[in-house]
């Protein structure tokens, strides 16, 4: 078989492996190997990894069933929820759903406001708007939420909003900080790929906000605003030591393989069981497994819903979906954990494809012998690549595509072929291995 013939074949069994297996790769069929891949890669680096310290306490139609909550809850069931919660010391407690109601009665509230006073610091969650048509946002609004005023690059590349859809209780706002959970009307949801991206900051005019999971960071850590230095497309810089990598629109990547290390509880293991209570004295008292325990003492515990309907975020391009409160607490874990492991964009992805691709014509028109050492030259430089890449950037890539091109070029390199002219034949060059 001669060169040309070789190389159309080669060409084209490489196009139709990059078509079908990316296909397949965006349905998330080969999340399994992707995670093998990242586990090796994570071995091999021996990067010095932390344990994250959040807790995941999710409400969701079991909780509401323990508090005999038809519908959503009310401030009497956070109450109950954040007392209970205050007998273990948390470091932060991160409210996620927002704490407004209309028509209750204030008694309720005050029994709110009480619980949240025993809580060593606080953290409530609001909703920001981008609506140029809507009310512009106050300024004693506003002045609730910490200004990082320490901030280089392009701005205009941030999330922006324009007012306040839904704030905590003017009750409530005083006693805690806030931070936005999302922007309503705004691309900041929006995502690449299957990249799970959280925004970390956002902007009204010239001021600049953190976000519900920095400021989660931030009183974990202990910095104030003034301690904090953004340099978009870089990072955020937490004081002296702690540093978040960020895109040019202040995003992080979440590395969604923490979930298996992310603590999730019911939030009903807040709630003692009626039929449990013998000693109306000790009704404050919880019995709690010592993993229970563990998840709740000392460590950032974010309350977030987590019913099916809310779970409506692809996780790595899977069918299985996550709660943006599960997200927000894998976002807070990947910090605590510094695994700022991302993957490849597309393109960078499609020109490492291509560089395989040029790399099997040459291999094809090299002699033989030479083109099947080559070949394991070729992998290994590969291998070590990767390994570089994800040690130094902490980039990986899934593996499937280029290993089905190394595979491709393995079988044109070792086909049958035709000598040309004035090479001599070798009968070992046309054994199939």
């Amino acid at each position: 078989m001669n060169y040309p013939t070789r190389a159309v074949l080669f060409l084209l069994l490489g196009g139709l492996c990059i078509f079908l297996l990316q296909r397949e790769e965006n349905r998330g069929t080969f999340t399994a190997a992707n995670r093998a891949w990242i586990d090796g890669l994570l071995s091999i680096s021996e990067q010095q990894i932390r344990e994250p310290s959040v807790t995941f306490l999710k409400i969701d139609d079991q909780t509401r069933e323990m508090l005999e909550a038809e519908g959503p809850l009310g401030p009497l069931d956070y109450a109950l929820l954040c007392k209970k919660l205050s007998i273990y010391s948390p470091k932060v407690a991160a409210i996620e759903p927002v704490l407004a109601w209309e028509g209750e009665p204030e008694l309720a509230l005050n029994s709110l406001k009480t619980a949240t006073l025993e809580l060593d610091a606080l953290l409530l969650g609001c909703e920001l708007e981008d609506n140029p048509v809507g009310a512009d946002i106050s300024g004693s609004i506003l002045d609730l939420f910490p200004s990082i005023t320490n901030v280089q690059g392009d701005l205009s590349g941030l999330p922006s909003f324009t007012g306040s859809r839904s704030l905590p209780d003017l009750t409530l706002r005083i006693l805690g900080n806030i931070g936005f959970i999302r922007i309503d009307l705004s691309d900041v949801d929006g995502d690449e790929e299957d990249a799970l991206l959280v925004p970390l900051l956002a902007i009204n005019g010239g001021r600049v906000v953190p976000s519900f999971v920095l400021q989660a960071v931030m009183l974990e850590n202990d910095v104030e605003e003034s301690d904090v230095r953004a340099v978009l497309g870089d990072a955020i810089y937490l004081g002296d030591d702690l540093r978040v990598p960020i895109d040019a629109r202040g995003r992080l990547t979440v590395f969604s393989k923490l979930r298996g290390a992310l603590p999730v509880h019911d939030a009903d293991i807040l709630i003692p069981d009626p039929a449990a209570i013998v000693d109306e004295d000790a009704i404050d008292t919880v019995e709690l497994t010592d993993n229970e325990r563990k998840a709740l003492e000392e460590r950032v515990v974010l309350i977030g819903l987590n019913d099916e309907r809310l779970r409506s975020i692809p996780l790595d391009g899977s069918e299985e979906k996550i709660s943006p409160a599960e997200l927000s607490a894998l976002a807070i874990a990947t910090v605590q954990s510094g695994r700022y492991i991302r993957k490849l964009a597309t393109p960078q992805q499609a020109f490492i494809w291509t560089a395989l691709l040029l790399a099997g014509l040459g291999l094809l028109a090299a002699n033989a012998g030479t083109a099947r050492i080559l070949w394991f030259v070729l992998v290994i430089v590969f291998l070590i690549s990767s390994l570089i890449a994800f040690k130094v950037g902490q980039f990986w890539q899934p593996p499937i595509i280029p290993a089905a091109l190394v595979i491709c070029i393995f079988v044109s390199v070792f086909l049958p072929r035709k000598p040309t002219a004035g090479e001599e034949t070798n009968p070992e060059d046309d054994i199939i291995v």
